[in-house]
């Protein structure tokens, strides 16, 4: 299953400043066959791409191959990260996220009704949550996020 990675108080999704190819320094590998390097981030996020490059969006190259399969080659095309890979440094790189706070408030719209040939709106209420304290409609109703 992929996943785009977001961190907070969801999941945003994980992009960094590529480099400059020229930059880079290619490194060492004889391997012959379709293959995959672990790269790993400052932070401690891993991930496998189809590089031999020693740095690539700011992650470092490892002597750690996979042979890829279909999710693998997908993920790495789009630059993303498996979640279940990356539990420690997510739980570690948003430990200061957490608790924060919610509000609830009250929203009201209408939905178009129509009959014969009259369209009458026909009024609903429902109830969000949202971390602005200054929101308009606000109940009164908090709630502490953590998990």
């Amino acid at each position: 299953m992929i996943k785009k990675l977001k961190i907070r108080k969801q999941i945003l999704p994980f992009a960094l400043a590529a480099t400059l190819s020229g930059c880079n320094k290619k490194m060492d590998c004889d391997i012959d066959y379709h293959h995959m390097h672990k790269y790993i981030s400052e932070e401690g996020f891993e991930t496998y791409k189809d590089s031999e490059y020693e740095t690539d969006c700011d992650m470092n190259w490892t002597k750690e191959i996979i042979k890829p399969n279909k999710e693998q080659k997908e993920m790495a095309k789009f630059d993303l990260l498996k979640i279940e890979d990356n539990k420690k440094a997510l739980e570690k790189d948003t430990k200061n996220d957490l608790p924060y706070v919610v509000y609830e408030y009250k929203h009201r719209y209408s939905t178009p009704i129509r009959v014969g040939k009259i369209t009458t709106h026909a009024w609903h209420t429902s109830y969000k949550l949202t971390t602005d304290a200054n929101h308009s409609n606000l109940t009164g109703y908090v709630r502490d996020v953590s998990f």
